[in-house]
Parts: structure tokens; sequence; C-alpha cells
């Protein structure tokens, strides 16, 4: 994700290129021959003082690349909505396919990404539906209410991305860069982190990875959602 020969001009570079081989390492270790949990826990999702989803989500390590799978209450109390989405990436970091659901009305999306185009199905009440799509070269999953998809970001280094949001049918060219997040407070623990920044326009999202690799907050500001990890699992 991040080219250390690049950076080690600097104190910052060599921290970021440190960093950089941390993540790596933590996602794309050699590939093994049973499913390994590379990460799993929980984000609380904010608007700003109010807290209005809780996402539990899980990072697998397969033979075949990654599986993410989330479920995202709204709200987190008394809930009403709950999605539940899984999205399956290659062992080069790129999607190929991704599965979600609505479990109230049963609207249901499957996306299958492949080397020259890209399907939509989508399943609801009033039918089913099919689209394609030319591939774009390098592709990253999002989605805009579940933030674990940005758990494992396109491997190369910064450059351009088209940000998919498969329940949306939106496809926008964004582009990836990286920087020193610094030290940042996640439900009061301390850390150390490295932030991959998506930016098209004013539109800008936010990542940010503790030294293992691993995700702790989201954050778009044009929309003024976070999401942070919580440790003790307790949606406050």
């Amino acid at each position: 994700m991040i080219r250390p020969a690049r950076l080690a001009k600097s104190a910052i570079g060599r921290r970021l290129a440190r960093c950089a081989v941390c993540l790596l390492a933590a996602l794309f270790p050699r590939p093994a021959h049973a499913s390994q949990v590379v990460d799993e826990g929980i984000f609380a999702v904010s608007r700003g003082r109010d807290i209005i989803a809780r996402e539990e989500f899980r990072v697998m390590r397969t033979s075949a690349g990654f599986r993410i799978t989330s479920t995202v209450s709204y709200p987190p109390r008394r809930t009403r909505v709950v999605v539940t989405s899984t999205l399956t990436i290659g062992l080069d970091s790129l999607p190929t396919a991704f599965e979600s659901q609505t479990q109230a009305g049963g609207y249901r999306v499957v996306a299958q990404f492949g080397p020259r185009r890209l399907v939509f199905r989508t399943e609801s009440e009033r039918g089913e539906s099919a689209r394609e799509y030319p591939a774009a070269p390098r592709s990253f999953v999002v989605s805009d209410s579940a933030f674990a998809f940005y758990a494992v970001p396109p491997r190369r280094a910064s450059g351009t991305v088209r940000l998919t949001w498969p329940r949306e049918d939106r496809r926008t060219d964004f582009e990836l860069t990286t920087r020193d997040g610094g030290t940042l407070v996640i439900d009061g623990r301390s850390m150390h982190t490295t932030v991959v920044v998506l930016s098209s326009g004013a539109d800008r999202r936010e990542c940010w990875f503790d030294d293992a690799g691993l995700l702790v907050k989201v954050e778009i500001p044009s929309t003024g959602i976070i999401a942070e990890r919580i440790w003790d699992g307790a949606v406050r």
C-alpha cells in the first residue's frame, strides 16, 4: 500500500514505512489452506453526538484471499433494520463477489466482479433486475452504512481506484493516498495510526489503521458519519 523506498527521506517517512510493513504483513500473509480470522470486532457508528448504528464484523483469510462479513443494526437499540453483507476479495486485494440482504423488506443485492465486467443483481418485493458495467482495473467495494469493507484496501500504492457501492448502484473514481495519522485514542486506547485517504472532489473518506494493520476508525466528513472500534462490546 505504501512504497517505503520513496518515503525513507524523512523521519515521518521511515515511520510510515514501518507501519506499511506491519499492515501488509497483517493483511497479506502467505495463503493458508484453512480459513483464519484476521480481525473481528464491533464499530459504533455515529453522526454528531448520536449513535445511529452498531456493526459487528469479521475478516477471514482464506486460501483464495479474504472474506469480510458484516451485520449492521439500525438503531443499535430497539433495532428496526438489520443489513447483513459478505464481501469476497482475491489475493490481489481486488473484490470478486458481494452479497447483501436487508432482513426487513427482503431487499437483496448480489455483485460479481470479473476481469472485463461487473454484474449487479437485485431482488426486492417489486421483482428482480440485473445490470452490467465495464470492469475497472482497480476496484474497492465500500458502503456508507457498513464500514468493515474498508478493512482490506487495494494493495498497491497511491493512485486511482474505483469505489463501488453495490447496494446503491454507484461507481466513482477516487484518489487513494496515505499519511501518518499520529496518535489516536479510540474507546480509551491510545495507538499510533496510518491513514488511508480516499478523495473525489469534496467527497473524502479517511480510514485509520493501527500499527498491527487493523482498521480502527472510518470517517466521512461530508456526512458527519464516524465509525469507531469499541473494545468491550457495549454501544453507549
